[in-house]
């Protein structure tokens, strides 16, 4: 997987949003980041 600007700001960004999801909804944020992060070829 090629790593460009983009895309390290897409992960800075899914990490965070997932972290304020998790946050808000305990566990249920990992269900919303793990297809996201699938997505973008991220195991």
């Amino acid at each position: 997987m090629h790593i460009g600007p983009f895309e390290v700001l897409f992960l800075l960004a899914l990490g965070f949003f997932g972290g304020m999801l998790s946050g808000f909804i305990g566990s249920g944020g990992a269900f919303v980041l793990t297809p996201g992060m699938m997505s973008i070829g991220v195991p």
